[in-house]
C-alpha cells in the first residue's frame, strides 16, 4: 500500500484538479449565460427595430395613400371644372348662335316687312330733275320713318 504522504499528495493533487476543473466549468458556464444574454439582448433590440420599421413605414404608407386620396379628390375637382366650363362654353356658344339668328331672322322680317310697306312711286325710278330727285328722297326718308314707328310699336 501507499504510503500515507503519498496518498495525502494524491489527495491534493485530486482535490486540485477537481477545483481546476470546477474553475473552468463554472468559467464555461458563465461565458455561456452571457454569450446566451448577449444573443437574447440582440434578439430584444433587433425585434424592437424591425417593430419600429414596421410602425414608420404604416406611418408612410398612410400618408401616401391619403396623398394618392387627396390627389384623387384634386383631379376629379379639376375634372368637374373642366367639364363646367366645357358646358358653360357650349351654352355660350348656343346662346350666341341663337342670338345670331334672332338677329338674322328679325332683320329679314323687317326686309320682307319694308318691301311690303314701302312702294316707290313710278316716277322715281327714273327721276327728270334734281328736284325730283330730292323730293324720292325725302319721300323715302318719310316712308322709313313711319315704317320705323309702325314696326316697333308691332303694327306691322
Amino acid at each position: 500500500m501507499a504510503s500515507w504522504d503519498q496518498q495525502q499528495a494524491t489527495t491534493v493533487w485530486k482535490i486540485a484538479l477537481g477545483v481546476c476543473f470546477g474553475i473552468v466549468a463554472a468559467g464555461l458556464i458563465a461565458f455561456g449565460a452571457r454569450l446566451w444574454m448577449a444573443q437574447y439582448a440582440m434578439q430584444q433590440i433587433t425585434q424592437q427595430a424591425n417593430d419600429m420599421v414596421a410602425r414608420q413605414q404604416a406611418i408612410v404608407q398612410t400618408g401616401i395613400e391619403r396623398n394618392r386620396a387627396a390627389q384623387a379628390e384634386r383631379d376629379r375637382i379639376a375634372a368637374e371644372r373642366a367639364e363646367a366650363t366645357r358646358q358653360l362654353t357650349a351654352q355660350r356658344q348656343r346662346a350666341d348662335a341663337e342670338a345670331r339668328q334672332a338677329s338674322i331672322d328679325e332683320a329679314t322680317r323687317r326686309e320682307a316687312a319694308w318691301a311690303k310697306f314701302y312702294r316707290k312711286p313710278a316716277m322715281c325710278d327714273n327721276p327728270p330733275s334734281n328736284e325730283a330727285l330730292v323730293e324720292c328722297a325725302n319721300q323715302h326718308i318719310r316712308a322709313k320713318r313711319a315704317f320705323e314707328a309702325a314696326y316697333s310699336s308691332g303694327k306691322l
